[in-house]
């Protein structure tokens, strides 16, 4: 992350200070609906939890989020339908059947347009074994390996997601074209101490979702003034079957999940 550095300047105490008010004319375009709907099934469960938060972009300087508490969200699996709702959370939520070689279809109806995406269930495989080391750049960082063998068949693609208290979660995803069929680790470094416990997922995606995390990743961190934005807005899986080119944000996938603990010796 780029830090902004100011100077200060100090004058001599006769001089009079001023300000001038600089007025920056942002050019706002018209809000954009975004999506974020995962499902998770927990390791071989016939069911699992689907969950849609839907809000609204703002003007740049607006820190607070919009939230959408007013559209009809179903989903779809073989054909029958799924009604979520979002009566105790901000997030639209229900419990759906976790099938392989299903097509599951999100459907959302807001401000009188549709919005629809499809996917299906990606598995993944479950952590061998968690072991740690001391990172070799400094000895305050404690590393930690989560070892999974990846199967032989070509076109895996995995999200890995790391959470220790007091500290930002980090996520990241990765293919198969260099590992395919041999045990390797994903690596996590922190200033961790002993005690520490370390939650650590790792879920099945597709090649298109981990394409589009890498891009909003890089987007977010080639970001280093202010008043940047992103040079394209990076397109989900979901369109506005009513009004195409008014395309919203976001993703929508379905996801095995294996997930295990970490203390920190």
């Amino acid at each position: 992350m780029k830090k902004l550095f100011f100077l200060l300047i100090i004058f001599p105490a006769f001089l009079v200070s001023c300000q001038d008010v600089i007025e920056v004319d942002l050019k706002e375009r018209a809000p954009k609906l975004v999506i974020e709907a995962v499902g998770i099934q927990q390791e071989n469960a016939n069911e699992g939890l689907l969950k849609v938060l839907l809000t609204t972009t703002t003007p740049f300087f607006d820190t607070s989020a919009s939230y959408v508490s007013n559209a009809q969200v179903s989903v779809f699996v073989n054909e029958q339908e799924y009604v979520l709702s979002n009566e105790y959370s901000i997030e639209y939520m229900d419990s759906i059947p976790m099938l392989e070689n299903s097509t599951y279809t999100l459907r959302i109806v807001y401000d009188q347009e549709v919005y629809e995406g499809e996917t299906e269930l990606f598995s993944t495989v479950p952590f061998d074994y968690v072991e740690q080391s001391t990172n070799s750049f400094s000895e305050d960082y404690t590393a930690i390996n989560a070892y999974f063998t990846d199967p032989p068949e070509l076109g895996n693609n995995y999200y890995f997601y790391f959470q220790a208290a007091d500290f930002n979660a980090v996520f990241d995803t990765t293919d198969d074209k260099l590992i395919n069929g041999n045990q390797v680790s994903t690596f996590y470094s922190e200033e961790l101490q002993s005690g520490d416990v370390v939650n650590i997922k790792i879920q099945g995606v597709s090649a298109r979702y981990s394409t589009y995390l890498s891009t909003v990743l890089q987007q977010s961190n080639d970001s280093g003034s202010p008043f940047s934005t992103a040079s394209a807005s990076v397109r989900g899986n979901m369109v506005n079957t009513t009004t195409p080119n008014k395309f919203p944000l976001g993703y929508f996938r379905i996801s095995q999940e294996y997930q295990t603990t970490y203390t920190v010796e």
